[in-house]
């Protein structure tokens, strides 16, 4: 214990020493102050040397200077209704910072169309939730963890086959006869295609607008508005973070169907209402139930033959995160690949992404923006709807085979309908890539000479192209016959392969500039803005198509036939220019005027 002691009084000397050296050394240290999402001054944030008592504030420009005892010292900056913030100045004289606002009891700050707001001065209505609850579900696509979280916002999947397992979306149910989807906006961009493109772990918030908190948008906002913010970089360290998820998905509920001996019990029992002959003898349904006649007398689970107990997905995700004060960045890329449900089955559906969001600080006044994502999807279908091999393989007879036991050749005992194959490619398949580019530039500029005055300005360009690719195939399946003791073919589908091909194109090219000012003077806050966006869009296609090819051991277009071969295309052009604006005017915090004109 005496040697701790010893110790103890070595370094308050050495600290002594240490701060006598440091209080000779007195260096200057002076920056600005400002907020970090709308980039104006903030004026009276406190500034103090961490574990001193040495202090200064921001002025009305939110402009410092403090003499600091070390420049290895660490600044603390700390403002009512801001995140506090500590800054190692590490040698520096000039030290610009942001501060990010903080959620507290009645001030809780949500996404509204171009801008936030504080929820305690909604005018309209709004649900918004954080990115990390949605972080939390396993599911293949953003729309479907949506379902129960969002008040007002009703999410419909009908489908689970990979690649199309995503949510419908209404808000507030139905409104019209006609389109009821709301309007889509990422990254403060309208219109924007691919939501179900998103990865959830890349995502910061969402916002639903309804009713007034729509209007911003005009008539395309009929049926509400969903907002989605992607993260971006903070000032720090970087940071990295991996996760991975592995999931089985499962039929919810499946009916129990008859064997094949209760399916002739119900055929005799028909037959004797309509006063006909039964079909089946007690020996035969004997034969049914206890399998000592498996080639003659079959008793087929067409749902065991054809559906897999479960089907597995899994998804991984790796993001960097960080900055200093001259620039911030997100940058981000996943995996995700799910299978098929069906035994012998074709399906699958992967995809490959990346997001990058970078925010620079160019000077005082200037903050530039770029993001750029891209995706990659294949989803892999057998030739047969899915829908159909569902409706199928319960309309099959349990008296029929799926493969006979005595070869394992597929049987044709139910017609072309044997689900036990046709999830697989014995008929062909159908093959999509979709390939999804998106960026964005924008900036933000604080006008020096008038307080308050700002210009914001963003343009987007998207690019989109799909690859259909359908090849169709016949089939052979197989009946027994009795009497030869043989098994006969019988051909399905197409007598010769047939091909069709498609190339989809789109490009989306959005552009907005705004003219903003905000001030607040006592107990008075104005918050305005006038603006012009404009859309333009094109979209193409090229289909062609061809039969007869002499094999089907080449799917390629130049291989089929020229005779009867078809070809179509067209293009459409789409464009939209709007002007618009606010005015919002809020009294001690408590008391608002919001005007929407577009």
């Amino acid at each position: 214990m005496k040697y701790r002691y010893k110790f103890f009084i070595i370094g308050i000397i050495a600290l002594f020493f240490s701060s006598a050296t440091f209080a000779q050394e007195g260096k200057m240290v002076a920056g600005i102050v400002t907020d970090g999402s709308t980039n104006s001054s903030l004026p009276g944030v406190n500034i103090s040397v961490k574990g001193t008592t040495i202090g200064t504030s921001t002025g009305s420009e939110g402009d410092y200077s403090l003499t600091v005892p070390s420049l290895r010292d660490t600044l603390v900056f700390s403002f009512i209704g801001y995140q506090t913030r500590e800054l190692p100045i590490n040698g520096r004289t000039e030290i610009n910072i942001q501060l990010l606002q903080q959620t507290v009891a009645g001030e809780e700050l949500v996404v509204v169309g171009y801008g936030t707001q504080k929820k305690t001065t909604l005018t309209g209505s709004v649900s918004d939730i954080e990115g990390t609850t949605l972080e939390k579900s396993p599911s293949i696509s953003l729309t479907n963890t949506f379902s129960g979280k969002l008040p007002g916002l009703v999410a419909q999947n009908r489908s689970g086959e990979p690649g199309e397992n995503f949510a419908n979306l209404l808000i507030r149910g139905r409104s019209t006869l006609g389109n009821n989807d709301p309007l889509i906006v990422i990254d403060g961009v309208p219109g924007r295609e691919g939501l179900n493109n998103i990865n959830p772990n890349d995502v910061a918030s969402i916002s639903v607008l309804k009713d007034a908190s729509a209007a911003i948008y005009g008539a395309r906002a009929a049926n509400g508005v969903i907002l989605v913010t992607t993260k971006r970089g903070v000032e720090g360290k970087p940071t990295i973070s991996y996760s991975a998820n592995q999931g089985f998905i499962q039929p919810t509920r499946m009916p129990e169907m008859a064997d094949a001996a209760t399916y002739a019990d119900f055929l005799n029992y028909q037959a004797e209402l309509n006063n006909e002959a039964i079909p089946y003898t007690q020996e035969d349904i004997e034969k049914y139930r206890n399998g000592s006649s498996p080639l003659t007398h079959p008793n087929t689970d067409w749902v065991d033959a054809s559906i897999k107990d479960f089907s597995t997905q899994s998804r991984q995700n790796l993001s960097v995160s960080g900055g200093s004060d001259a620039i911030r960045y997100f940058i981000s890329g996943n995996y995700l690949n799910q299978e098929s449900i069906f035994k012998n089955g074709i399906h699958n559906y992967n995809v490959m992404g990346g997001r990058a969001n970078i925010d620079a600080t160019i000077s005082d006044d200037l903050t530039v923006s770029v993001d750029f994502s891209v995706s990659e999807q294949n989803q892999k279908r057998p030739q047969h709807q899915t829908r159909k091999i569902v409706e199928y393989t319960f309309r099959n007879y349990p008296n029929t085979h799926d493969f006979f036991p005595t070869n394992g050749l597929p049987s044709a005992g139910s017609g072309d309908r044997n689900t036990a194959i046709l999830g697989g490619n014995i008929s062909g398949y159908r093959n999509e890539k979709t390939n999804l580019y998106q960026t964005s530039v924008s900036f933000e500029y604080d006008i020096p000479f008038v307080d308050g005055l700002g210009l914001e300005s963003r343009i987007s360009y998207d690019k989109e192209h799909i690859d259909y690719k359908e090849w169709a195939t016949g089939w052979t399946l197989y009946n027994y016959n009795p009497d030869t003791d043989s098994y006969p073919a019988v051909h399905y589908g197409p007598t010769a392969p047939q091909l069709t091909e498609r190339n989809d194109f789109r490009s989306f090219v959005n552009g907005n500039i705004r003219l903003t000012y905000q001030k607040g003077f006592a107990d008075h806050q104005i918050n305005t803005f006038i603006a012009m966006e404009q859309t333009e869009e094109k979209s193409n296609f090229l289909e062609a198509y061809r039969r007869d090819f002499t094999s089907d051991a080449v799917d390629q277009i130049f291989a089929g036939s020229t005779n009867n071969m078809q070809t179509d295309g067209s293009e459409t052009r789409f464009a939209r220019r709007n002007f618009f604006g606010r005015v919002s005017y809020n009294f001690d915090e408590k008391y608002l005027i919001d005007f929407n004109a577009i």
